[in-house]
C-alpha cells in the first residue's frame, strides 16, 4: 500500500513538472507572437565593440597600411610603422589621424628605408585634413607629381629624410606642395635643381641641409617661413 502511494507521489510531481514546462513554453510563444519589444539598452550592449590592430613591426605592405591607417584614424588612435624593408608605394597613402612612419638610419652598412613609387604613383602621400604625418629615417623617390601633398590643417614633420626624383617628367609637380598645413623638417634634404617645395602654409627648419643640390621653396607672402634657403615665386 505504501509503495503504491509513492508510486502516486511521484507521477504527480512528473505531470506538475511537465505542466509547468507547457505553460512556459506557451507563454514565451506569446510573447513572440505578440512582438514584445526589447529593450534598447540591451540592443546597445549586443553590438560589438572596435578593436584596433596592432601593427607589426618589419615588413611594410601598402594595402595593410592603409587599411591600419583608416582604422586606427576611426578609433582616434595614433599608430606607428617601423619598416626594416623598402615599400613600392604604386598608388600612395591616404594619410589620416596621426600616423608615423620609421624606417632605419643611414650608416657604413645600411642605407635608410627607401618608400618608391617607381614613377607610377601620381603622389606618395596625401595628408587629409588636421591629418599628422611623421616620418623618420626614409627615403621618399620616384612619384609622377606630388611626394607629399599637404592640406590645410595637416601636419608634416620629418627627421633624417631624403627626398628625391619627384616629379621629374611633370611641369605641375613637387617635392612637398603645402596647401596650408605645417612642415617641420629636421636634418632633412630635397634633391632637386628646381622647385623644392610650394608653401602655402607655415615651414620650419631646424637646420641647412634643406637642399644640397639648388633649388628653391615659392612661399606665399602671408605665410611663414623658418629656414636658410631661397624663396622664389610661386610658379
Amino acid at each position: 500500500m505504501g509503495k503504491q502511494k509513492a508510486k502516486r507521489r511521484q507521477r504527480n510531481r512528473t505531470l506538475s513538472f511537465l505542466l509547468g514546462a507547457m505553460i512556459l513554453l506557451l507563454l514565451i510563444g506569446l510573447i513572440v507572437a505578440l512582438g514584445v519589444p526589447v529593450s534598447s539598452d540591451s540592443l546597445v550592449a549586443a553590438k560589438p565593440t572596435r578593436r584596433a590592430i596592432s601593427p607589426r613591426d618589419g615588413i611594410c605592405d601598402p594595402t595593410t597600411m592603409q587599411i591600419m591607417i583608416d582604422t586606427y584614424a576611426e578609433a582616434e588612435i595614433p599608430l606607428i610603422f617601423t619598416c626594416s624593408e623598402d615599400i613600392e608605394l604604386l598608388t600612395g597613402l591616404n594619410i589620416r589621424g596621426d600616423v608615423t612612419i620609421i624606417g632605419q638610419p643611414e650608416s657604413e652598412n645600411a642605407s635608410l628605408v627607401t618608400i618608391d613609387g617607381k614613377q607610377y604613383a601620381e603622389r606618395l602621400f596625401y595628408l587629409e585634413k588636421d591629418a599628422s604625418l611623421t616620418l623618420i629615417s626614409l627615403h621618399i623617390t620616384n612619384s609622377r607629381r606630388f611626394g607629399i601633398y599637404l592640406t590645410p590643417g595637416s601636419i608634416l614633420t620629418t627627421d633624417h629624410v631624403t627626398i628625391s626624383d619627384i616629379a621629374s617628367d611633370a611641369e605641375s609637380g613637387y617635392p612637398i606642395y603645402n596647401e596650408g598645413g605645417s612642415v617641420i623638417m629636421n636634418s632633412s634634404r630635397i634633391r632637386t635643381y628646381g622647385v623644392a617645395m610650394v608653401n602655402f602654409g607655415d615651414v620650419w627648419f631646424s637646420d641647412d641641409m634643406f637642399n644640397q643640390i639648388g633649388g628653391c621653396i615659392a612661399s606665399d607672402p602671408t605665410s611663414t617661413v623658418t629656414a636658410f634657403f631661397y624663396i622664389c615665386e610661386i610658379p
